[in-house]
């Protein structure tokens, strides 16, 4: 009892355990166990992690909220990064604008959430679809979004003590993010609201303040990931960020975040997108030879997205 207590209470055993099996896996299919594959996947990992971790303080504010414009968002920052700095001839300055979007995007995400009453998921999608306008407007205008030359090499080759500054980089940002979810007064507050916001408005928390900032401080991460994205793929791309929306729900959940909100761990978090990563090598080698049609990896992948999901809803909730 007491072994199965700790191990409820420690979400990042599970994935961390997926992580050693999908290791051994892979190992098996390559015909070879090298600890270099660990550190390969962990590498691939920064940019899925960034997003789950945006995606997890979404739903910690409970209410069922998911935001689905974060894959339309990874899209559209290079291209308007790109289209500044071309008109005003320097990067730094759409950079900046980029920002300044991201924090508009979790703005109107936000107040249209809570003042409108417009559940999360049909609000973001619906913000989702006027920033893909825009990615697809810029774009029509001939703007490749390919990132700076010397930022890409920095994420692509660039090293420190002969570690990716990439990692350093997602090191840093889940560090911050530990930080603000579990050593301030909004991550209490962020939490308080997701576990029961009646109880929290009671209390004295601000409502419109913790649920707005959770939209733009998710909408500040995905910036981040696409902007390492875009500079590790080299160039933009109108459909980019389509491949994480699923990965990075499912991470966020794997990982110990809770569905009906009030609950998240960092730690499960970074497991769990290590390990969705590592799946998604498995997946890869194992439809090359064994020569499967490439429909099974999403087929198997949603299966697994649906297996959490079923797991992540409480039984007192089944039974009712």
């Amino acid at each position: 009892m007491n072994i199965k207590k700790k191990i409820s209470g420690s979400p990042w055993v599970w994935p961390l355990l997926g992580i050693l099996l999908l290791w051994i896996g892979i190992s098996i299919l390559n015909g070879n166990f090298e600890i270099s594959t660990l550190g390969v996947n962990i590498n691939l990992s920064c940019f899925l992690l960034i997003m789950t971790i945006g995606q997890a303080v979404v739903i910690t504010t409970g209410e069922g909220a998911i935001d689905l414009s974060l894959t339309y968002v990874v899209s559209f920052v290079p291209y308007l990064i790109s289209g500044v700095s071309l008109a005003v001839g320097n990067y730094a300055a759409g950079v900046l604008a980029g920002l300044a979007a991201c924090i508009v995007i979790g703005v109107a995400n936000g107040v249209v959430n809570y003042y409108l009453k417009v559940p999360a998921m049909i609000t973001t999608l619906a913000v989702g679809y006027i920033v893909y306008s825009l990615t697809m407007v810029i774009s029509s205008r001939q703007i490749s979004g390919a990132p700076n030359e010397s930022f890409k090499r920095l994420i692509q080759t660039g090293t420190f003590l002969g570690i990716p500054v990439r990692i350093f980089i997602t090191a840093a940002v889940v560090l911050a993010a530990w930080f603000v979810i579990n050593r301030t007064v909004f991550g209490w507050q962020l939490r308080a609201a997701g576990m029961n916001r009646t109880a929290a408005g009671f209390a004295g928390v601000n409502l419109p303040k913790v649920v707005i900032t959770a939209f733009i401080m998710t909408a500040v991460l995905t910036f981040f990931a696409s902007i390492m994205l875009n500079a590790y793929l080299g160039m933009g791309g109108q459909n980019a960020g389509s491949a994480y929306l699923l990965p990075c729900v499912a991470a966020a959940v794997i990982g110990g975040t809770s569905l009906n909100g009030g609950k998240t761990s960092m730690v499960g978090i970074v497991f769990a997108s290590i390990m969705w990563t590592m799946l998604n090598a498995f997946l890869n080698i194992a439809l090359t030879q064994w020569h499967l049609n490439s429909a099974i990896k999403n087929l198997i992948q949603g299966a697994v997205l649906i297996l959490v999901l079923i797991a992540a809803v409480p039984k007192k909730q089944i039974n009712e």
